[in-house]
């Protein structure tokens, strides 16, 4: 968002100063100004991989002019002591945007390596979508912050056609797409480089989502995200920053250590590739064994950010149906202590025991970036609404 005509920040000479992240700030709001007046609004002719977030239109700037703001005041994060940036509708308070904690990494971002670790925020928590439910993202974008990432699923029944569709629907509302590849689904190499060639053209993800995928058998030469990956993917369209998913409660078809490997060869693949990484985890109702596969994770030497997925409010019923069709534990111990009635199907309930739970066990652990992903299964204006409240409510969580 501070781009000159050569697709880069113009710099001059470094002077040497004291360390000031509030001075740094300040510095960060000038230069975007600036190089917003040079460009105007248009980002023709900027590489894929150059951009804040991939996108240089003027509501992003913003964006980030007003996290740099307030940060200025108080040492480099915009933390629920200090200043809050304004909503879409100009309240303050939206925690969406806030940094979730001093030590974090810096901002899912392709602002190339020029911003300071300082002056870096992270979206508070990201939001999924699939191609068919796109309407909902124009329905709610009052409520979701600006720049608030959204995966777009890649489902068996929809088309590359409504992945574009989407994705450009969620740049359009000014939003950060964030597709889900899956390796599975690819029919070819070709397959796979149109889409990511129509997806970067048209609505210029900063990060992908790599996974393996759900079919028995492959569409393609891909069996998983591992055969992607060794493929040249990164490469090939220049990507900088990769999503992996993690799985706290296991996977239905995949044991246990396999999955660890998996993760452990991804996170060590990507770090030689110089990606920046992120983990966003399936949902799940058992915070104990969520905040015990982090404890893992930190052990065994990977320090990326963590995105927890947590359910959205929705009926006992269609939580159920979701469990068993991503493969989620819900044994009756678990349904009782989220707070699930198994008896009460169409009984409406968030994961406020869940929530709880989880920043019990996390707190003054010290394990570093932890987010959150919301599925919002019942609905995405209802979904951001509650993670709006309960991370004013709770503020950070290690």
């Amino acid at each position: 968002m501070r781009l000159s005509d050569t697709g880069r920040l113009a710099r001059g000479p470094r002077k040497k100063r004291a360390s000031c992240p509030g001075m740094e700030g300040f510095a960060f709001v000038k230069r975007l100004r600036q190089n917003r007046r040079h460009r105007g609004t248009r980002a023709g002719g900027v590489p894929h991989g150059e951009l804040i977030s991939g996108f240089a239109g003027p509501s992003t700037d913003f964006c980030l002019e007003r996290q740099a703001k307030a940060r200025i005041g108080d040492g480099g994060c915009a933390s629920t002591a200090h200043r809050a940036p304004r909503s879409r509708s100009g309240q303050l308070g939206s925690a969406g945007q806030r940094c979730l904690n001093p030590g974090g990494t810096g901002m899912d971002s392709s602002f190339k390596r020029e911003i300071p670790a300082s002056q870096q925020a992270r979206a508070l928590y990201s939001l999924e979508v699939t191609g068919k439910a796109i309407a909902e993202v124009a329905a709610a974008r009052a409520v979701i912050p600006p720049g608030t990432p959204v995966n777009i699923a890649f489902l068996g029944n929809e088309d590359h056609g409504q992945r574009l569709a989407a994705a450009r629907e969620i740049r359009r509302c000014g939003l950060e797409p964030v597709p889900i590849i899956s390796s599975r689904r690819l029919r070819s190499q070709q397959d796979c480089d149109d889409l990511l060639d129509a997806l970067i053209r048209e609505a210029a993800p900063a990060r992908f989502i790599l996974v393996g995928g759900d079919p028995a058998s492959p569409a393609g030469p891909y069996r998983d995200s591992l055969e992607l990956l060794r493929g040249g993917i990164l490469e090939r369209h220049r990507i900088r920053h990769v999503g992996i998913v993690g799985y706290p409660e296991g996977h239905p078809k995949i044991a246990t250590e396999t999955l660890w490997r998996a993760l452990l060869w991804k996170a060590d693949f990507l770090k030689q590739a110089g990606c920046s990484v992120e983990i966003t985890t399936q949902f799940g109702f058992d915070a104990d064994g969520i905040v015990l596969w982090i404890k893992r994770l930190r052990e065994a030497g990977i320090d990326a950010p963590v995105r927890i997925g947590v359910p959205g409010p929705a009926d006992v019923g269609k939580l159920l149906r979701f469990a068993r069709q991503f493969g989620v534990a819900a044994s009756a111990g678990i349904a009782r202590r989220y707070g699930l009635s198994l008896t009460n199907l169409a009984q409406r309930v968030g994961p406020d025991r869940f929530f709880d739970r989880l920043s019990a066990g996390l707190a003054g652990q010290g394990l570093g970036c932890i987010l959150f992903h919301l599925y919002p299964f019942g609905g995405i204006e209802d979904g951001v609404r509650w993670i709006e409240t309960r991370l004013r409510d709770t503020g950070p969580l290690s």
